[in-house]
């Protein structure tokens, strides 16, 4: 299951997170993988926010998984509230789908 969803921050960028889960042998678990894109006022389209210019792009190449996705957050402008709502309602979306599954 894929959740897209745009977030308009104060300064006028507009955040692209995209939630796949991906259901595990335990039905009320899901393992959830995030990708993080970014528009500014003056841009027409999304892109992640380090790329090969940015001073922390190398840096990146050299971190887990894990921790690069986190860096993608820092930068992004999302706070961890926002980033824990959006966790959450993809949660609850996935589970309300699941149990309509097994129905």
């Amino acid at each position: 299951m894929i959740h897209q969803q745009i977030i308009t921050l104060k300064t006028g960028r507009e955040v692209k997170v995209t939630l796949n889960g991906i259901p595990t042998e335990d039905p009320s678990k899901v393992i959830i993988q995030t990708d993080v894109q970014i528009k500014e006022p003056r841009e027409e389209q999304f892109h992640v926010p380090i790329h090969a210019s940015h001073p922390k792009y190398w840096k990146l190449k050299v971190m887990s998984p894990s921790q690069a996705r986190m860096m993608y957050f820092k930068y992004s402008g999302l706070s961890k509230k926002q980033m824990r709502k959006l966790l959450a309602e993809f949660e609850h979306i996935y589970k309300a789908s699941a149990q309509q599954e097994f129905c």
